[in-house]
């Protein structure tokens, strides 16, 4: 499938809205307050959990991803609060149900 991104020149087609999960999950990782684990399988379903239940957001220019619009930046911080909401879900989720 990533051959075909690459076959219509799409390579900076990216969902902003994963990188945004992963800052929170980095910032969570780093606080050892939060009780879970954080091997790379459960960080990995929790980002999946999040990312099927927040809003996509995509953008195809890097001047767009570094300095978005006023219309992009309020999209971000939509998705941010969202995934805020989410990722405790998400945790408790994969805390219950780990895959390993």
């Amino acid at each position: 499938m990533r051959g075909l991104k690459k076959l219509y020149e799409a390579e900076d087609l990216e969902n902003v809205a994963e990188d945004l999960v992963f800052e929170q999950i980095d910032a969570l990782v780093n606080d050892g307050n939060a009780k879970f684990c954080r091997c790379k399988v459960c960080l990995q379903d929790m980002a999946a959990i999040v990312l099927n239940r927040v809003p996509a957001l995509y953008s195809c220019s890097i001047l767009e991803k570094n300095s978005p619009g006023d219309d992009f930046s309020a999209r971000i911080e939509e998705v941010r609060k969202r995934i805020s909401e989410e990722l405790p879900v998400a945790m408790d989720m994969v805390r219950r149900n780990n895959n390993h």
